[in-house]
């Protein structure tokens, strides 16, 4: 499989260093994310000192991802196929480092790392958006309590109308109030915008249930298969001692872990307005594209 055994420690080298690069820069950009949500105003992270800090941590990754390649190497196996002793060489560790835990540790950091950092940069990003949207909101109200020129209105209950009271006298009578939909327009104002702040806090409250039932699984999913991989490490044979039930079980957990890394950012996408339409603008697009195409066709 590899002509001398410096090339699967090189490979074993080069592949835990890039792993732990990524990490690093996840957490750099999860900082900064961070900084910039609860500190506005104060220190961030400039442009300069992210590129000494993406040096740094790329020399740190090499520096972590050194005793891994000592440790991997080839490691041979015999395997009965059809009644055929086959030589089997395999990338992973050497033969002495068999029953070693350092690689096992190492896997587990590694993997927790990726995937904790990975869901604190998502987080960072809702949090970022949900800030951003509750700002220009309270700034679209404040800026509708302090117009300038509004003319003020009052109702009598004597003589039902309307009185027009301001301090803006230059400005034309049909610039002010033209219609009173209904007596109390305080108080419609005020219930409408009390339902629009519910119905927001309802909208972010089911947000939050389905992204945490979705990492739940996926947390469970991972745990799972962490699992089965040390098993896997410590007995080759592991897979060949299972009963049905158990097959079954391992070939759902591994395959759920791997779906769950595909379908979960769609369904982080879906909880985004701004990916919700995209998506029904492009449905949209590809249901006339189809229509024009059908037109075309029965006209030939």
């Amino acid at each position: 499989m590899y002509n001398t055994p410096q090339i699967c420690a090189v490979k074993s080298f080069f592949q835990n260093a890039t792993v732990t690069a990524i990490s690093s820069g996840l957490l750099l950009i999860a900082v900064d994310r961070f900084l910039k949500v609860r500190w506005p105003l104060g220190r961030q992270i400039t442009p300069s000192c992210a590129r000494i800090l993406t040096i740094v941590f790329f020399l740190g990754a090499c520096i972590v991802a050194s005793p891994v390649a000592n440790l991997s190497g080839e490691h041979k196996s015999v395997k009965n196929v059809n009644g055929i002793n086959v030589n089997i060489t395999q990338c992973e560790e050497k033969s002495q480092y068999k029953k070693s835990t350092w690689i096992g540790i190492t896997l587990i950091q590694r993997k927790k790392a990726t995937h904790s950092l990975s869901c604190k940069s998502n987080n960072e990003v809702r949090q970022n958006r949900a800030v951003y949207n509750i700002h220009q909101h309270y700034l679209f109200l404040e800026k509708n309590h302090q117009e300038a020129g509004v003319a003020e209105t009052s109702f009598s209950t004597t003589n039902d109308t309307i009185e027009r009271s301001s301090a803006a006298t230059d400005i034309p009578k049909d610039n002010h109030l033209k219609y009173a939909v209904r007596k109390n327009c305080a108080s419609r104002d005020e219930k409408s915008l009390y339902m629009k702040r519910t119905t927001w806090k309802r909208k972010m409250l089911r947000q939050t249930l389905i992204t945490f039932i979705v990492t739940i699984i996926f947390v469970s999913t991972v745990v799972i298969y962490q699992v089965y991989l040390l098993k896997l490490r410590d007995s080759y044979t592991y897979l060949q001692e299972l009963d049905n039930h158990g097959a079954v079980t391992f070939l759902i957990s591994y395959s759920l872990f791997f779906i769950n890394c595909v379908i979960n950012p769609f369904l982080y996408g879906f909880l985004d307005r701004r990916f919700q339409k995209i998506i029904k603008q492009s449905g949209l697009r590809m249901t006339g594209s189809l229509r024009k195409l059908r037109r075309r066709i029965i006209r030939k």
